[in-house]
């Protein structure tokens, strides 16, 4: 496949959201490129990377996924380093970026057969909350944990 050598390539799809990281970002620079607000900017996906999302071979082996987050964060240099704290948020922003922040789920009610549907709303700053969160309280039970193991 020849890749599109156009100068102006890099100013055709712009981010359309900017998150920070669970993490903080504390990557090297090989892996990831800091800014200096801290937060990372995510391009909304293209059709080449959702046809890679409905690629079932590139999904199994976890190429498809790397592909769409380097293509959509482009600070992103290395997506096999990223923890799965970050991964987490970092596709929420793309499906954010791409679809806006709400989602329309349909279902049925296995008894009853009737269908029902709901409407998710995304808050991205809410979700990052929540990993931060979580990450804050997996440090202080590895820290409890190599207290213990360290007696």
């Amino acid at each position: 496949m020849v890749e599109n050598s156009n100068p102006l390539n890099k100013y055709f799809r712009q981010p359309a959201v900017y998150v920070s990281l669970p993490t903080e970002g504390n990557y090297p620079p090989t892996v990831l490129e800091k800014s200096q607000t801290g937060e990372i900017g995510v391009m909304p996906m293209t059709a080449r990377d959702e046809i890679k999302f409905k690629t079932p071979d590139a999904l199994m082996n976890g190429q498809g996924v790397v592909d769409v987050i380097q293509s959509c964060v482009p600070q992103i240099k290395d997506a096999w380093q990223i923890s799965n704290y970050d991964l987490d948020t970092i596709l929420i922003a793309i499906r954010i970026a791409t679809y806006g922040e709400t989602m329309d789920i349909n279902f049925n009610v296995p008894i009853t057969n009737e269908q029902l549907s709901h409407t998710e709303r995304f808050n991205n700053k809410k979700c990052i909350l929540r990993f931060k969160i979580q990450n804050y309280q997996m440090k202080k039970k590895l820290k409890d944990l190599m207290k213990v193991l360290k007696h």
